[in-house]
């Protein structure tokens, strides 16, 4: 009888055993995962920030007529965001977390280029209520990247990961249809691109 309760609780220690090395490893995925998103998502960024500044640099100090931002999102800032998504939906994740977290990202890209599309077409079209459609897609994207930061914090503290600021360009000037020369330059921090152990 002893062997047989000595022979119970030895399972039942090993299964624990077993499930706390599963738990352990399950969370290395979700760390490697998320450290190698950043770095994937780091290795693109200057297509994003090329494109975001260029459309920044019409609204500060009135640095280009609306013709000249138009070639300029038909030259440069939609192909470069449109590069930057196709890159972007080419990063590789395997777990569900920073599934999750690229999908959010995603959203918030995906609006600033609708966003950014809808406001050549507003300038093409010289529609200020277009302008103003577009500024309430940019808000939006804005509210989007605030809850991936959110989860990107989550994730990060979850999996002891220190987060280090890029800096690169996350949000974009305004688009007021009235004095759009007036908005100023807004940039955040897309924290995702470094993370360190």
């Amino acid at each position: 009888m002893k062997k047989i309760i000595l022979g119970l609780l030895m399972t039942v220690f090993l299964v624990g055993t077993l499930t706390a090395c599963g738990k352990d490893k399950e969370e290395n995925k979700v760390k490697a995962d998320l450290q190698n998103f950043a770095e994937e998502l780091g290795n693109i960024q200057d297509e994003h920030d090329v494109a975001i500044n260029t459309y920044n640099s019409y609204f500060v100090n009135g640095g280009m007529s609306s013709d000249e931002l138009l070639t300029a999102m038909n030259d440069t800032i939609l192909p470069n965001f449109e590069a930057y998504i196709a890159d972007l939906k080419d990063i590789e994740v395997t777990t569900d977390e920073v599934k999750n977290l690229k999908s959010l990202y995603s959203t918030f890209i995906d609006s600033q280029y609708e966003a950014l599309k809808k406001t050549a077409d507003a300038i093409e079209s010289v529609d200020s209520a277009k302008l103003t459609d577009a500024d309430i897609l940019f808000q939006e994207a804005s509210t989007e990247y605030d809850a991936y930061k959110t989860e990107l914090r989550k994730l990060a503290d979850e999996n002891k990961i220190t987060i280090k600021s890029a800096e690169p360009t996350s949000e974009v000037a305004s688009t007021e249809a009235t004095e759009a020369t007036e908005a100023t330059e807004a940039t955040e921090a897309t924290e995702a691109t470094t993370v360190a152990e």
